[in-house]
């Protein structure tokens, strides 16, 4: 069986998971976990040695996937599973500048796409942007609680624009899915920290949420073909597969 999972953000401040130990349960019964980006912030990639270790002491292979928070943890910006059936990408080439501090990253991103012009294939966009999001390096957009969420409510446009980018996401998901992996039954993505399961033209749509304060994670387990999403679930410095949400054959 395989996991997959996505936005842990270890080495945020206000990252739930203080220590790789705490993610033990989820090591359990696998073969692989996948860490769909933005798994250890940009400046903290030392995070990722610490789960290796983990996941050498479970016996279960790692595999990273970037992110806007951590473009350089990895080679690989998207995985293809089940032959095809399954599609897992950070989500972020959606939403540049999504957060109100990143507004020069999404700036440097769309200058980025827009030389490659409309026609490049998804694999020469995902590593344009992450050629662009490593600016946050230098920027060091990395706020406690407070000060993150005080330009989401302020002013209150900004509130508006990121609930209407959730409401858009599974939508805007599925057509770059038609576009680029036409064949993909299932999606399976972050970034955002809103998770939820939906269906468009005919897919499964998966967001998997993130280890932060105010989004309930997901995680997506690959057993076959049969696809199963659990909340994870937390308690006494602990995090686990919980109740199952969706499930289905791919």
């Amino acid at each position: 069986m395989i996991r997959i999972l996505s936005d842990l953000h270890l080495g945020y401040p206000n990252c739930r998971v203080q220590s790789v130990d705490q993610l033990a349960p989820l090591m359990e019964d696998v073969k692989a976990i996948v860490f769909n980006g933005d798994t250890a912030e940009l400046r903290f990639l030392q995070e990722r040695a610490q789960l290796d270790a983990l996941c050498r002491e479970f016996r279960v292979e790692p595999v990273f996937l970037t992110g806007n928070h951590d473009p350089t943890i990895s080679e690989n910006h998207c995985l293809e599973l089940a032959d095809g059936a399954v599609f897992v990408t950070h989500g972020d080439i959606l939403f540049h500048g999504f957060f109100p501090q990143s507004t020069e990253v999404g700036q440097a991103c769309r200058e980025e796409l827009e030389a490659l012009g409309p026609d490049a294939d998804l694999l020469l966009r995902l590593q344009a942007s992450r050629r662009a999001v490593k600016i946050l390096e230098p920027l060091g957009l990395y706020p406690g609680f407070w000060k993150a969420l005080a330009p989401h409510l302020w002013p209150p446009w900004r509130l508006l624009h990121i609930l209407s980018i959730w409401m858009r996401a599974p939508s805007l998901i599925n057509e770059l899915v038609e576009r680029d992996v036409p064949y993909a039954r299932c999606i399976l993505t972050g970034h955002t920290h809103y998770s939820g399961v939906w269906r468009r033209g005919g897919r499964l749509i998966v967001n998997t949420g993130g280890f932060v304060p105010m989004s309930r994670p997901l995680v997506a387990e690959l057993d076959g073909n049969m696809l199963t999403v659990r909340r994870i679930m937390s308690a006494h410095n602990q995090f686990w597969p919980g109740r199952i949400v969706t499930r289905r054959e791919i």
